[in-house]
């Protein structure tokens, strides 16, 4: 592989320009190299700027992102892995996992929307991509091993991917990447001086990249010893007014019977989840065994609403309040949840975005097309406040560049909201000044 080529300090983040002191690196220098992708960590890049009430809409768009990407690293011989998270391996990954779910349920918020991580993967094997799910390492030590073994680089921003092999990836890990006037930019990660190089890649183990029709199902249970178990997260950024909603009634029942359906020999699986105690203000995690039994009985009129992804969502929504119903966000994640215990449901081949379109459609929405800017137009960005995107043109791109300035983050609109209460509260200053300048005046 060539050597890294550092261009002028000027660098695009997520449709942002600013100066730093990093500069940026030009794929334009890398040529026949790998990159190993940490997926979740840069999640951002491509799903970017939209609320959790409009997943659509972040869909669309998503595809067309992802779809730049590879195509630009493909013209440049840049090989790809993706890799995501299957399992909590290690202790210092479960707690890590532990305390950014609770971070979510008191905060109240979720950086991004449930189950798109299932929607992200199906995206990239369309799109012809490879993508590795680590279910026996860590995610970060399978990242680490195959960067180092191929002798690549590695996309993430997180600063652990310095702990392994004394810094051996020191120089060639890189924090995010963006498009300016064509070209596709990446940023290196600037090494924090504080972290511990105490990891090796020599014993870790770098699964094959599944296949494009694999069943890549969370709704499963693991096993810990001699016990099986089923951990979740936060279902929506919600949950604290309305619940989790993996632990409504009707879902609990829908997992059970998917239990039963990948394997009949369950006697019961320890399921884990956390909730909101509104009288302590604290967040609480239900562990509470359930038992599953053989197929057949029960299960298959279960098993028969699952198959029907409309069926399923309509069940789940018919355990949830109507204020909660009306919540944009918390219903948006019911839907994604439907889909993703149906798909489960039918088990390989099955695809969650495929499903989420059929729920939507019954709702009386539609998957939108993903942005489509002009001719004349270099950049399409989201307005920071109102969340609206807004086109800025070749010619102001370039005068921009020319003065160094950066890319404004908000809308006319808005800045001129902005200016307009800048200009009201600089003037109340100024008049709250001269009356205190005239009462010391009128005291002395």
């Amino acid at each position: 592989w060539h050597p890294i080529h550092t261009h002028s300090p000027t660098s695009s983040l997520r449709g942002q320009l600013h100066t730093d002191r990093f500069g940026i690196m030009s794929l334009l220098q890398l040529q026949k190299v790998h990159i190993s992708v940490d997926a979740l960590n840069v999640v951002d890049c491509f799903f970017n700027g939209l609320t959790h009430e409009d997943p659509p809409r972040l869909f669309a768009n998503s595809e067309k992102e992802m779809g730049r990407f590879l195509e630009e690293c493909k013209r440049r011989s840049i090989s790809l892995t993706f890799h995501f998270d299957d399992a909590k391996t290690s202790d210092e990954t479960r707690k890590k996992w532990i305390s950014r779910r609770e971070a979510e349920m008191r905060k109240g918020g979720r950086r991004i929307p449930y189950n798109i991580d299932a929607i992200y993967q199906e995206l990239l094997v369309d799109l012809g991509a490879q993508i590795v799910i680590a279910s026996q390492e860590d995610c970060d030590d399978s990242i680490a091993a195959e960067a180092v073994r191929k002798g690549g680089y590695v996309l993430s921003a997180d600063n652990d991917m310095f702990r392994y092999d004394g810094g051996v990836l020191r120089g060639r890990v890189l924090s995010t990447f963006s498009f300016w006037k064509g070209d596709l930019y990446f940023r290196p990660h600037a090494e924090r001086q504080d972290v511990k190089r105490d990891k090796s890649t020599e014993k870790v183990i770098v699964e094959e990249p599944v296949s494009p029709d694999a069943n890549i199902s969370k709704v499963k249970p693991v096993r810990e010893g001699n016990r099986l178990v089923y951990v979740r997260g936060c279902s929506s950024g919600r949950d604290r007014e309305y619940g989790n909603l993996h632990g409504l009634p009707r879902v609990r029942e829908f997992r059970r019977a998917l239990f039963s359906f990948h394997d009949s020999s369950v006697g019961s699986v320890e399921e884990t989840f956390p909730m909101w105690n509104a009288e302590t203000e604290t967040v609480q995690w239900v562990c509470e065994e359930v038992v599953v039994g053989p197929q057949g009985g029960e299960w298959s009129a279960v098993m028969e609403v699952l198959k029907d992804p409309v069926e399923t969502y309509k069940a789940i929504l018919s355990d949830i309040s109507e204020e909660a119903q009306k919540d944009g966000e918390y219903r948006a994640s019911v839907r994604m949840l439907a889909a993703e215990l149906h798909c489960a449901s039918l088990g390989k081949g099955a695809r969650a975005l495929s499903a989420y379109k059929v729920i939507l459609a019954h709702d009386g929405r539609k998957m939108p097309e993903g942005r489509k800017p002009a001719s004349s137009t270099a950049l399409i960005v989201t307005c920071s406040d109102c969340g609206k995107d807004f086109h800025l043109k070749t010619s102001f791109m370039c005068r921009l560049e020319a003065k160094g300035w950066s890319i404004p983050k908000r809308c006319q609109t808005c800045r001129d909201a902005r200016k307009g209460k800048w200009e009201f509260s600089a003037d109340a200053a100024r008049k709250t000044a001269k009356g205190n300048q005239q009462g010391r005046t009128d005291s002395r």
